[in-house]
């Protein structure tokens, strides 16, 4: 048995469908665009259970107010502020459905600084028009009800309810109040700040008026609210190109074989790369796989859910021009790995598992940093 470093012998030539959840993440994506929401739904409804990321379940909460279902938009969106309610992906959709309910300013500082998603295609986000399933009740019962929801950290709900309070209550304080401090822990800071000036104008009190001035003011002076960068790296892949440098090892008949590698390829999508390979062995038993050797690999890769590891399969052809094995230098392997992905590159180990050719019934294990 023999362990081979290769950087090259990183990739695959299998040709794996996708697997479901990202099938349907990318049809209920495609008819959102096609404003298809009823379509959307159905296709959102597969994955929501399998708890994606923040800014997927606030796609969802877009479809739902797309298609007419304010109630359990507002439910969604919940959901994916109380993961992360600084994923930008949350805070754009959130922004739309909020305009929707007629709270422009929050929705505005609420998707500022948050760009629309790679898979927009640039298409122009539309904003639903929305409006409610039941009638408000008596002010006690309702401030009751927000008050609820804020203890259930269900922010936007809140929000939402409050901002209806102030349109139906427009001379009673304590509806801006509760707005405010649902749209502070949102991050929304400025149009908070405002309410919170709103609720000091029309209590009226001079004692306490100066107290909440101060802490809306306190408020204005905070910087706009950075959206955390949600995106994983490896799911930034397509188009990019990587260089590879590995080494691997070996032990045969109680000697240690060692192998340094090197790659350059180029990400064709985010599963699946190309590339070229070179490496050079030495003191290994077998003399038909010492010297220098030359490939062509591909590799395909499926991330491990939201994480920034992905599985990995590759394959490569690899010649040694100075074998003097039977049958020439030719071989080819397979590669079965895992990558980790950080912002500048990743790190890579896989294990090569020779099927012909010289490296025939060879093992490899390689490690190296893309």
């Amino acid at each position: 048995m023999r362990l081979r470093a290769s950087a090259g012998a990183l990739f695959l030539c299998s040709l794996t469908a996708m697997p479901a959840r990202a099938a349907d993440i990318v049809s209920a994506r495609r008819e959102l665009i096609d404003g298809q929401y009823q379509a959307a739904i159905l296709d959102y409804e597969k994955i929501i259970h399998q708890k994606p990321k923040p800014g997927v379940i606030a796609e969802y909460a877009y479809a739902l107010a797309m298609a007419g279902f304010p109630d359990p938009a507002l439910a969604e969106l919940d959901a994916a502020f109380i993961v992360d309610y600084r994923d930008p992906e949350a805070r754009l959709f959130a922004g739309a459905i909020l305009r929707g309910f007629g709270m422009v300013k929050a929705g505005d500082e609420l998707a500022k600084g948050s760009p629309a998603p790679a898979w927009l295609q640039g298409a122009a986000l539309a904003e639903p028009t929305l409006f409610f399933a039941r009638d408000l009740g008596k002010l006690k019962g309702e401030i009751a009800s927000v008050n609820l929801l804020m203890s259930q950290k269900r922010y936007v709900s809140a929000a939402v309810l409050a901002w209806r309070l102030i349109q139906r209550y427009k001379k009673e304080p304590v509806p801006w109040a509760l707005y405010a401090i649902s749209l502070r822990m949102m991050g929304d800071y400025k149009t908070a700040a405002a309410a919170i000036r709103m609720d000091a104008q029309l209590t009226g009190d001079s004692k306490t008026g100066p107290v909440k001035l101060a802490y809306a003011a306190s408020l204005d002076s905070r910087p706009l609210l950075r959206p955390r960068e949600q995106t994983p790296p490896n799911q930034l892949l397509a188009g990019q190109w990587l260089v590879y440098a590995g080494a691997g090892f070996s032990k045969i008949a109680g000697i240690g074989t060692f192998n340094i590698n090197g790659r350059v390829a180029k990400f064709l999508s985010n599963h699946w790369d190309v590339g070229a390979d070179g490496g050079l062995t030495d003191n290994s038993p077998n003399e038909g796989t010492n010297g220098a050797n030359l490939g062509l690999s591909s590799r395909f890769l499926e991330p491990l859910g939201e994480t920034p590891l992905d599985a990995t399969l590759a394959g490569r052809w690899e010649y040694i021009p100075g074998s003097t094995a039977s049958g020439g230098g030719n071989s080819f392997l397979v590669s079965p790995g895992i990558s980790y992905f950080r912002r500048a590159g990743s790190i890579d180990v896989t294990l090569d598992i020779g099927l012909s050719g010289p490296l025939k019934d060879n093992f490899t294990l390689t490690a190296g940093y893309s």
